[in-house]
């Protein structure tokens, strides 16, 4: 396997925080790591079988699997794996522009495989909102230049609960200090935030 592949899991760092360590054990976390990137859990791509994209973004940073169903009866199995800290910018974006990257992040990660895969792929969300990418008629000039590089790969974009993201969660929280700030809870941009105004009745 090509180490670049797995990177994202056997350079992830020992739990040195107290949360941290809430996650995993030594000795069971570099047991975990060999069990991720070695057969059989993890198997090469094959273009002649469909693709599953797995994807989360947290505050700090972007996780996802490419996986495959092998066998019969068939069993999933994990291909690759990426992980990518945000940069300053990128960690200012809301909830739904953070999992509209993690989304190009994958895709043009394994570009290679997904570009010329030749049945059409999944990707899987924890965020409803992903799923008119494609037909949305109000984007703006970074959402529309994701939109468009988009175009050239053969996929459908489904909700998966945020509860059952473990693995690709905990990636893309991999980044995450003690000191992260907390992510901001609106989708939309104040300025399209209404209130209620009130005006005093003036007797004439």
């Amino acid at each position: 396997m090509d180490q670049a592949k797995v990177q994202a899991v056997t350079g992830w760092p020992e739990p040195v925080t107290i949360k941290e360590l809430q996650l995993l054990l030594s000795k069971a976390f570099i047991t975990l790591k060999r069990s991720f990137t070695t057969a059989p859990i993890l198997w090469h791509p094959d273009p002649n079988l469909s693709f599953l994209v797995e994807v989360d973004a947290s505050n700090c940073g972007i996780g996802a699997i490419l996986s495959q169903r092998h066998g019969n009866p068939s069993k999933l199995h994990s291909c690759a794996f990426y992980s990518c800290k945000f940069i300053l910018a990128e960690r200012s974006y809301d909830v739904g522009n953070r999992e509209l990257l993690s989304i190009k992040a994958a895709l043009e990660e394994w570009h290679h495989w997904l570009e010329r895969a030749h049945h059409p792929f999944l990707v899987l969300t924890d965020h409803h909102n992903l799923e008119y990418l494609r037909n949305a008629k109000c984007l703006n000039s970074r959402q529309a230049w994701w939109a468009l590089f988009v175009t050239h790969f053969h996929f459908f974009v489904t909700y998966h609960p945020g509860s059952k993201n473990s693995t690709e969660d905990a990636l893309s929280r991999k980044f995450e200090t003690e000191s992260s700030p907390a992510a901001p809870e609106s989708i939309l941009p104040p300025t399209t935030i209404l209130g209620p105004v009130r005006w005093e009745l003036v007797e004439v």
